[in-house]
């Protein structure tokens, strides 16, 4: 019989509020990147509620993505006007998480 695929999630990750503003969805995101690391970055901007990298549940890898949720709006908001983030060398995707399948779909311009 062929062998399973592996599967991998979203770790045991489990957000409280999908629709939290003060939830951000953070890509590019070096492997080396620990949930430590990002929430010192993330600190700079105010109280960090919950910093999470996303693992392979196989492996235990990142998976180079993660979310951030601040505890103020005020936080979230300053975290939201900065041009660029810069994670352990690395310059991130960071943009306010959304529920899947409620974002918009992507069009070609």
């Amino acid at each position: 019989p062929p062998l399973p695929l592996a599967r991998s999630s979203m770790s045991s990750f489990q957000p409280r509020d999908r629709n939290n503003p003060n939830k951000f969805f953070v890509g590019g995101l070096a492997w080396a990147t620990t949930d430590e690391g990002m929430r010192a970055y993330f600190e700079r901007f105010g109280e960090v509620e919950e910093a999470v990298i996303m693992k392979d549940r196989e492996s235990g890898n990142s998976r180079g993505f993660g979310f951030v949720t601040f505890a103020s709006s005020s936080s979230a908001d300053a975290c939201a006007s900065s041009p660029s983030h810069v994670v352990d060398g690395r310059s991130t995707d960071v943009k306010r998480a959304v529920e899947r399948g409620s974002a918009p779909p992507h069009r070609e311009g």
